[in-house]
């Protein structure tokens, strides 16, 4: 059967995100103009050797949030590498002129969030490092529901892996 969330008809089982699933190229951009941008945060999140590690960079514009960068990787890595790439990745999205202020990370892992802020107090990167706080995950399906299906949720079209991750979610309710 199916639901009706903000404006929108969803499976109660399948599809989490219709819009990405069957109309991806409504939501995707190829360039913005970082001076749009009014903020940008990073989204981290440690996934191990099960689903590999991901930074998310989401900017904040007047006609809502867009995925601007993304990283990725799978399998094994040092602690040492994740620092690395995650300086990387905060200074190539900085050079662009995007206004970073924070990060938010997995509050599960406290170990690594200590190496990300160790390496980014190195780099004097200025970005602080935050504990992410996840409300219930019914409630932000519905707030990206709802942006994508009003236009205002873009992802740069180079954001291949979280276009993948939103196109691929299923709703499982025995795992609810």
């Amino acid at each position: 059967h199916k639901r009706f969330i903000l404006g929108l008809w969803c499976q109660a089982e399948g599809v989490i995100y219709p819009v990405a699933a069957t109309h991806a190229s409504t939501l995707l951009i190829d360039k913005i103009d970082p001076a749009s941008v009014k903020y940008a945060i990073i989204g981290v999140d440690f996934g191990g050797n099960k689903s590999g590690d991901g930074f998310v960079l989401v900017g904040i514009t007047d006609a809502g949030p867009v995925i601007l960068d993304e990283h990725y990787v799978k399998g094994i890595k040092t602690p040492a590498a994740l620092d690395s790439a995650f300086v990387a990745f905060c200074q190539r999205n900085l050079a662009k002129g995007y206004k970073i202020y924070e990060a938010y990370v997995d509050s599960a892992e406290q170990t690594l969030k200590a190496g990300l802020e160790a390496a980014a107090l190195k780099a004097r990167l200025p970005i602080e490092i935050r504990n992410a706080i996840k409300g219930p995950i019914i409630d932000r399906i519905r707030l990206v529901n709802g942006l994508m299906g009003r236009g205002r949720f873009r992802i740069m079209r180079h954001c291949s892996e979280v276009l993948g991750a939103l196109q691929q979610a299923v709703w499982n309710s025995k795992k609810q």
